[in-house]
């Protein structure tokens, strides 16, 4: 065999390690003036930022239609690039950190090329929190009123209780993350940390419209992890607003109102007892909010089950109402949303439906036999949760659970004097 001389390969490794280069700065190259005042938020291996959380970058020059791509800087096989949905401001871009870790470089394409802006250090935080689910009741004999939260165990059937606070909470419970969990009393909305258990007035009464009629409060939910709520007025329309810790309200989104079922005019609509909450469909980023509408005036009047979705990208509102039917409720079950609706005559009936258009899919027919009144979706049992007083009894629920894998049904044995709702929170 001929032996190669050590200058060709030389040469060869050179050119090739020129080429090499040339390629890399393609995809890096940051022309000049491209974007002023860049400026990236600071991240280390110490210090990285979670999935979940909002990158902010500010700079000028970003064009409208702007992509950003976040790219694996060391990996010894092809580099998985993932595209952000991006915000583009006056001052900057952000987007939401999707479920990654390690050290990424953010790519910027715009204009038909492709700028490295910098780099972040990403981390996707392991979750070791457990789902309880959990019952609700309130003591209406204990003076002065107070509600009593029980841990249920479905693999030992068994009630436990938990912790207690004061006053006549309103028959629903948002489970929110780490722990927290938010609900209304007569003084307004509170927060309670299932963790440290310990309770925590955000709002006062006179936000909820069902408590103050000057107030236009309808429902609070969960959006991006966030507390958030959904205001209506009959004559400005719907505003989702996220709410802190502290009760402070920035407005997200504004909606217009939609029209009335019957006669001219704005929809009458309204959250009432069993609406206090919205639910968050992430998959068509809608936000589904059941209610009655009022039809009529004076003593003649009369309230429809409506169920409105809120389209976050279009603003569009979409109404659904019946005259015959006696309840709208929807549930999110594994990433898909549930609508149902019950008739005292007929039963319950629970399908798959698209909130954007209100195309419904599968219906779940097994419960059809049950009046399914405030379900709860317990992830970590993959099975849909809600109380049913025992016949013949004045004094006695019980939980029910519809598996979804299975498609069967169970009821517990044990139970409680009153539920007034069940809750699968995650701490």
């Amino acid at each position: 065999m001929k032996k190669v001389s050590f200058a060709l390969v030389a040469c060869i490794t050179l050119l090739m390690a020129t080429l090499f280069v040339s390629c890399g700065d393609d995809d890096g190259r940051q022309p000049e003036n491209s974007i002023t005042g860049l400026e990236l938020p600071k991240s280390d291996a110490d210090n990285p930022i979670q999935s979940g959380q909002t990158v902010e970058i500010k700079g000028t020059g970003f064009a409208s239609s702007c992509e950003v791509w976040l790219q694996p800087v060391a990996t010894r096989t092809e580099p998985e690039v993932v595209k952000v949905d991006v915000t583009v401001t006056s001052t900057g871009i952000s987007f939401v950190v999707p479920t990654l870790t390690g050290k990424y470089d953010v790519i910027l394409k715009q204009n038909g090329e492709s700028y490295k802006l910098g780099t972040l250090f990403l981390v996707t935080p392991v979750d070791e929190s457990v789902e309880h689910l959990f019952a609700a009741s309130v003591n209406d004999d204990a003076k002065p009123i107070s509600t009593t939260f029980y841990e249920y165990d479905p693999s030992m059937d068994k009630f436990t209780e938990y912790g207690t606070v004061d006053g006549d909470l309103w028959k629903v419970v948002l489970a929110g993350e780490n722990g927290m969990v938010y609900y209304f009393k007569d003084e307004g909305l509170f927060s309670y940390d299932m963790k440290a258990k310990s309770e925590k007035q955000i709002l006062d009464e006179h936000w909820l419209a069902k408590m103050d009629k000057t107030g236009t409060g309808q429902a609070i939910g969960i959006v991006d992890g966030k507390l958030h709520g959904v205001k209506y007025s009959q004559k400005s329309g719907f505003t989702l607003v996220q709410i802190s810790v502290d009760g402070k309200e920035t407005v997200v989104k504004e909606f217009p109102a939609f029209a009335a079922a019957e006669g001219s005019g704005n929809a009458d609509f309204f959250c009432d007892d069993d609406f206090l909450i919205f639910m968050y469909d992430e998959a068509n980023k809608a936000v589904v909010v059941p209610g009655l509408q009022e039809i009529g005036t004076g003593d003649d009047t009369d309230a429809y089950p409506t169920i409105v979705s809120l389209d976050m990208t279009t603003l569009a509102v979409n109404p659904k109402w019946s005259a015959q039917l006696d309840w709208y409720g929807c549930l999110n079950v594994n990433g898909q949303l549930w609508l149902s609706s019950i008739d005292e005559k007929k039963g319950a009936t629970i399908e798959q439906v698209n909130p954007l258009t209100w195309k419904t899919g599968q219906a779940v027919e097994v419960l059809s036999k049950y009046n399914v009144l405030n379900p709860v979706f317990s992830k970590s049992l993959n099975a849909v949760c809600w109380s049913q007083e025992i016949e013949n009894t004045f004094d006695k629920d019980k939980v029910m659970m519809y598996d979804v894998a299975t498609e069967k049904v169970t009821e517990s044995k044990a139970t409680l004097p009153y539920i007034d709702c069940l809750f699968a929170v995650k701490y």
